[in-house]
């Protein structure tokens, strides 16, 4: 018999070994994206189909069965039993649905794990993309390169004592940036030339939010608090918005680009990859449009099926509701960011918070250890009215 604590920590443990976004990353992307930007928009379909590693996925299953005989083997769980069980099945189902190769089984599996955007949310986000306007004020042009920003971010780390994370730069991945807390590591992709403005949204995004939300979790008594529960991204990716609008980086450009993926997700559940770039386009460069529509059909053999990934509307559903958290709530808005769990859980981690085994965040975003310059032309008051 196992109790909850060795639970969690055999589960931390298991997790660490595996880097299941690879699984869902087409291989060549750069080709990918160079064909996407010359073929003619009005095409109907794209020639080119989508190949993956399988490296470790049968070998992920197979561990999954000795955490969940762990888990049923505890007798302390209390409370959160079924917030556990709930995270082993969400395991289960992600990999299975990948391993089985199958694009109507992967999407499914997309929409049980990460729901898809409510008709209101779209209407919403599409009226303000027409009502807009899709000017970036920043005046400063690209200057930070990948392997600057790496170091920076680096030393950022190093500051805040956090000496077990690292930074890596990879060429084949579907985001510019993103971070896996099981791994401990933050990934740029190579070759991109950033902003000033940029390179400190991504700084605010990437460290303070997300990296810091993981080391906060770390510190948590209660071992699961550690762990991610339930659909985790419109609260965990909200959070990170937030940060960006706290220290004036959110600009309009970015508003748009994450109410057109909310737009894009919606297009893609019944429409093919092309069909994706030409409904936004009116809105966002075609650079910015073949990004966003591969990371709606990351995860599918034939980019041309309907379906794929659908966790990029919780971007824009989750900065309106962290948003509004933290306006009426302040307390509230900062203890979701030291436990990785959603905003639906809020009246339990309260109780648990009551009680000792939840503690409110220690490590939070500092303009000084971040190495922020001062963009005063952004005020998020500016930008209300559109969305």
């Amino acid at each position: 018999m196992m109790n909850s604590t060795n639970a969690a920590s055999l589960y931390l443990s298991f997790d660490a070994r595996y880097s299941t976004d690879r699984w869902t990353q087409p291989l060549g992307l750069a080709a990918h994206r160079e064909a996407l930007r010359a073929i003619d928009v009005n095409s109907k379909t794209y020639s080119n189909v989508f190949s993956y590693s399988d490296e470790d996925i049968e070998e992920y299953l197979a561990g999954l069965v000795d955490i969940e005989e762990a888990v049923r083997s505890c007798q302390d769980l209390g409370r959160i039993s079924d917030h556990v069980a709930e995270r082993l099945r969400r395991d289960r189902l992600a990999a299975t649905a990948v391993m089985a190769r199958h694009d109507p089984e992967y999407s499914a599996a997309q929409r049980d794990l990460h729901g898809s955007p409510s008709e209101e949310l779209v209407c919403q986000a599409k009226q303000s993309l027409d009502t807009s306007t899709s000017g970036h004020v920043a005046k400063e042009k690209g200057g930070v390169t990948t392997a600057g920003l790496a170091q920076r971010m680096t030393d950022v780390l190093r500051s805040y004592g956090l000496t077990d994370w690292y930074v890596q730069v990879e060429e084949n991945m579907t985001a510019k940036a993103s971070v896996n807390g099981s791994l401990r590591r933050v990934r740029l992709r190579g070759n991109e030339v950033f902003s000033a403005f940029d390179a400190d949204r991504l700084m605010v995004h990437e460290i303070g939010g997300h990296v810091l939300r993981w080391a906060n979790s770390r510190r948590q008594p209660e071992p699961w608090a550690k762990v991610p529960m339930g659909q985790t991204i419109p609260t965990e990716e909200g959070l990170a918005v937030c940060r960006e609008s706290e220290f004036g980086l959110l600009d309009q450009k970015n508003v748009r680009k994450y109410q057109v993926r909310c737009l894009a997700v919606s297009i893609a559940a019944h429409s093919g990859i092309m069909d994706v770039i030409r409904a936004i386009s009116p809105y966002v460069d075609r650079d910015e449009a073949v990004e966003i529509a591969i990371r709606t059909k990351r995860g599918l053999l034939d980019p041309n099926a309907p379906g794929g990934a659908t966790k990029d509307w919780g971007y824009y559903d989750g900065y309106l509701r962290m948003r509004s958290l933290r306006e009426s709530s302040p307390s509230d808005y900062q203890l979701l960011c030291g436990v990785k769990w959603p905003e639906e859980d809020l009246p339990l981690i309260k109780d648990l918070c009551a009680e000792g085994h939840i503690v409110e965040p220690v490590l939070v975003p500092d303009p000084v250890r971040l190495g922020l310059k001062e963009h005063v032309e952004y005020d998020e008051d500016d930008l209300r009215t559109s969305n």
